[in-house]
């Protein structure tokens, strides 16, 4: 019974940290406070692996488990593009979006076959 007690207590105390982390709205100026709730928000397990806190989600690669807990569980408020007016919801999206869209001019012309 009273490790049923326990139990109740870790999830209500856990809900109540996830309700104030809902609420919390992140600016791509605080990046710092952005990894630090990242870095909250995992653990490596005995097998190596990366455990999220908050879901079941777990990787090899902790760049990997980083970049799902961005996008599931942290509310950052955007990452803006300054090439042009696009918001992106992670800093990863950022990336992505600007390798994808904004990419350098080569000094000589490419041909494709």
């Amino acid at each position: 019974m009273p490790g049923n007690i326990l139990n109740l207590l870790i999830e209500t105390q856990k809900k109540n940290l996830d309700e104030i982390w809902d609420k919390v709205d992140f600016s791509s100026d605080n990046l710092d406070y952005v990894d630090s709730v990242v870095n909250s928000k995992f653990y490596k397990n005995p097998d190596g692996y990366f455990m999220c806190t908050d879901c079941d989600y777990s990787s090899r690669w902790e760049n990997c488990l980083k970049i799902h807990i961005e996008s599931k569980h942290v509310h950052t408020g955007g990452f803006s593009c300054d090439q042009c007016d696009k918001v992106c919801p992670t800093r990863n999206a950022l990336k992505v979006h600007c390798q994808r869209r904004h990419k350098p001019e080569l000094p000589y012309p490419v041909f494709r076959s």
